[in-house]
């Protein structure tokens, strides 16, 4: 028997249904939970050291911070933009559709998550693999660890 579980982008309860596979997606914010495959998380994907590289050349792109404002407000990349995970589809209005959307949070999970929500929603969209703990660590040891 299926269960219900929690979208991890709004967070509404979500039924699995079985159609020639186990497909999971949220009704409320269309999200694709399942299936996901190893080369679509690595297709997502994006070093640290990239991320900075974009950002020396200037390239124009977007950081996306997507933890939450308690974890903002403890440390923060000075150029990400804030939005919580939970907030991006009520928020998708306000991202841009003709630049790369970079995502972080404190270790890659939830910007894997915010990547690939957006990328359904048609974003050109990254997760920063290793988070702000990878940027502390690698780039910017002024951004506090936590």
């Amino acid at each position: 028997m299926l269960s219900t579980l929690k979208c991890p982008i709004c967070r509404s309860f979500v039924m699995p249904k079985v159609n020639r596979g186990l497909n999971v997606s949220c009704e409320d914010c269309k999200y694709l939970i399942h299936p996901v495959s190893q080369e679509e998380i690595e297709a997502l994907k994006i070093p640290v050291h990239d991320v900075i590289k974009k950002k020396e050349s200037g390239e124009n792109f977007l950081l996306l911070d997507v933890r939450g404002k308690d974890e903002y407000e403890t440390t923060h990349i000075n150029f990400a933009k804030l939005i919580p995970l939970n907030e991006l589809p009520k928020s998708l209005a306000q991202l841009p559709k003709d630049k790369e959307i970079v995502c972080h949070c404190h270790h890659g999970g939830r910007s894997m998550t915010a990547a690939r929500f957006l990328s359904q929603h048609g974003f050109k969209a990254k997760s920063m693999d290793g988070g702000i703990d990878a940027w502390s660590l690698l780039v910017d040891s002024s951004v506090r660890r936590y």
